[in-house]
Parts: C-alpha cells; sequence; structure tokens
C-alpha cells in the first residue's frame, strides 16, 4: 500500500518520502551519553547519600529526555514529494511543528549543497526550493542524497 496522509488530494500520489540523514542523531545522542556519564562521576566522588541518589535519577531522566526529544524531532520531520506538491513537515520542538507547502507548477529553481567531510561521504545536505512570488526559499537541511531528490522534483516539474 503506497504511503498516505492526512490532507492527501484525491488524485494525488506520494512519489517520494524522506527524512534527514540518521547521522545528525549523533550530536543529541552524545551529549545524551555525557549526561548518563553524570551518575557514575557523582557515584565515583561522593559519597553515597540522598543527594547523589537525585543527582543519578535527575540526569539519568534528563539523559532519556534529550535522546527522546532528537529522536522525535528526527521521526516527525519530513519531506513528501507527490506528484502535485512538496510538503515540509518539520518538527522544531517537542510542540512545535511548522508545516510548508508548494504547488510543484509554483516552483522556478531547486538548488542542493553538500558541505563538509562527513556529509560528504554520507552524501547528506541541505535542499532549497525557490518559489514564484516568495522571498525565502523552502529549506530541508540535512537530506540523505539531496541531489537525488533535486533530480526528482526537476523532473516532475517538466512534467507539470
Amino acid at each position: 500500500m503506497p504511503y498516505q496522509f492526512q490532507g492527501q488530494h484525491k488524485n494525488e500520489q506520494v512519489v517520494l518520502f524522506s527524512r534527514q540523514h540518521p547521522f545528525v542523531l549523533l550530536k543529541p545522542l552524545f551529549s545524551s551519553a555525557l549526561i548518563f556519564l553524570v551518575p557514575f562521576i557523582a557515584y565515583i566522588f561522593l559519597p553515597l547519600g540522598t543527594v547523589v541518589s537525585w543527582i543519578i535519577i535527575g540526569s539519568l531522566i534528563a539523559g532519556l529526555f534529550n535522546a527522546w526529544r532528537a529522536w522525535h524531532a528526527w521521526h516527525n520531520s519530513l519531506v513528501l514529494l507527490t506528484n502535485e506538491r512538496v510538503i515540509i513537515m518539520e518538527q522544531e520542538h517537542v510542540l512545535s511543528r511548522e508545516f510548508a507547502e508548494c504547488n510543484l507548477e509554483n516552483i522556478q529553481q531547486v538548488t542542493h549543497q553538500i558541505k563538509g567531510l562527513l556529509p560528504t561521504i554520507m552524501k547528506y545536505g541541505d535542499l532549497s526550493i525557490y518559489t514564484a512570488g516568495s522571498q525565502h526559499a523552502f529549506m530541508v537541511p540535512n537530506l540523505p542524497d539531496p541531489y537525488e531528490v533535486q533530480q526528482e522534483i526537476l523532473r516532475l516539474v517538466s512534467e507539470e
């Protein structure tokens, strides 16, 4: 069964579905790992007591929340390319989500940029979509294989 979403038009079909590259999770997971180290350091250098117990519990909760928050933002941020439009959903914070969409006939230019050693090796980068009558571009950061996404959008625009 093809991917379906809320607000999908009657004859609209999803051509491409993508999330940010999983490597964007490395930084928050590394910071969560550092937060998880706090209880061990507290246990080694401080005598076990009520304060140390609260430090251990608090740091474990903070580390788990930090890891969950990063995964939640990654999992709920996605790009949908349909035969009619491009839809960008970005989960900015736990309680904040931004939606942007543009019809294919309004797209004038699509560019991508891969910058840095890790993005070059892992083939992920930023995609920018410029539309008619808009002052700013639709920007999708850290997209896997942005060249292929760019080419698919341009192919659909030329068919339009």
